[in-house]
């Protein structure tokens, strides 16, 4: 028999709600304070556990995933693995979980084994985890280099 673990981003109280069953209309059943199976009622995302292995733990549906990309620098440079983040996300077309990484002109459209996964957050609680700063990389000027 399958085993399929689910947890759920309540979006109007901001908490993931976890071991937690869920009912044939996709939201999250608990046992109430009589032992009976109950249905809560909001706004809720399921996530299913991919049972993916990373450093920290098994990877989540909406879990944002840092990793390693394998890399071809050129015929005379060795493999290298690129740092990058993506979304955990279940592809229909392919009808398994992928991780969803903003591409490059080189790496677009192409599939890698990803090396040291490693969970930093969940996109739909810390979608800021996504967000890279242009400038990151970039020497900010202090007001003592412009007087």
């Amino acid at each position: 028999m399958l085993r399929y673990d689910v947890r759920f981003w309540d979006k109007d109280n901001k908490v993931m709600l976890e071991k937690v069953g869920i009912s044939p209309n996709q939201l999250p059943i608990v046992i109430n304070s009589l032992g009976q199976l109950e249905a809560l009622r909001g706004n809720f995302v399921p996530m299913l556990c991919t049972y993916q292995k990373a450093v920290n733990g098994y990877i989540w549906e909406g879990d944002i995933i840092e990793c390693g990309v394998p890399y071809d620098l050129g015929s005379d440079m060795p493999m290298s693995l690129l740092k990058v983040r993506g979304v955990m996300q279940f592809n229909e077309r392919l009808g398994s979980f992928t991780i969803n990484i903003a591409s490059t002109p080189e790496t677009q459209g192409r599939t890698f084994q990803v090396k040291n996964a490693k969970i930093i957050g969940c996109a739909i609680s810390h979608p800021e985890l996504l967000q890279i700063s242009q400038n990151q990389n970039e020497n900010k000027k202090t007001n003592a280099d412009t007087v």
